[in-house]
């Protein structure tokens, strides 16, 4: 009779016992004693690999290599103080505007370096001259006013080399000549 009852779905005593000396889930909410938790009990097999096996099983090819390599590499890339890199504006505060470029940190360009700033919005590309990585509170300083100088001055540099004739406005007198603006740099022109 007992097998019948199996069959049927119905418990036999000793599964019903069970079932009842189980708490109802409302009777578990409103219990306030603190219950025993045991521990999850994962079995976990302990294995050595040796480093060469590990190598020996990621094999890559000459190419994959070198790949690999130059990718890693250009991770790594290292940004120096003064140098001209492009980066993306990510963000333009009221008194500096943010720039993403590829450094650990974003970069800070003081707002009125920018003749055009109301034409800039985020994802906007610009040069900007590297001043300082860190300038003791973890921020890179940037300018857009020396990298302009600096591309405008290596332009300078090419029309002299080619013997070309530079175009400047005169923007004031001192004494012994002017100050000529060249492409926005600024250069004497003696009176003599």
């Amino acid at each position: 009779m007992t097998e019948e009852k199996k069959e049927t779905g119905t418990p036999n005593p000793s599964q019903e016992q069970s079932v009842q000396e189980k708490p109802k889930q409302d009777e578990m909410a409103t219990s306030t004693q603190p219950q025993e938790v045991q521990p999850a009990k994962e079995e976990f097999k302990e294995e050595v690999v040796k480093l060469e096996e590990l190598e020996e099983e990621h094999e890559y090819s000459p190419q994959e290599m070198e790949t690999l390599t130059k990718l890693y590499d250009q991770t790594l890339e290292e940004l120096k103080e003064g140098e001209v890199v492009s980066g993306r504006i990510l963000n333009i505060t009221d008194s500096a505007v943010i720039v993403d470029i590829g450094f650990k940190s974003e970069g800070i360009v003081p707002k009125e370096e920018f003749d055009n700033i109301e034409e800039l919005k985020p994802g906007d590309e610009v040069e900007v001259y590297v001043d300082e990585l860190d300038n003791g509170e973890g921020q890179v300083l940037l300018s857009r006013k020396r990298a302009d100088f600096i591309k405008n001055w290596d332009r300078v540099i090419e029309k002299y080399e080619n013997d070309e004739v530079i175009p400047g406005t005169i923007t004031r007198r001192i004494k012994g000549g002017m100050v000529v603006n060249i492409m926005g740099v600024d250069a004497f022109l003696p009176g003599s």
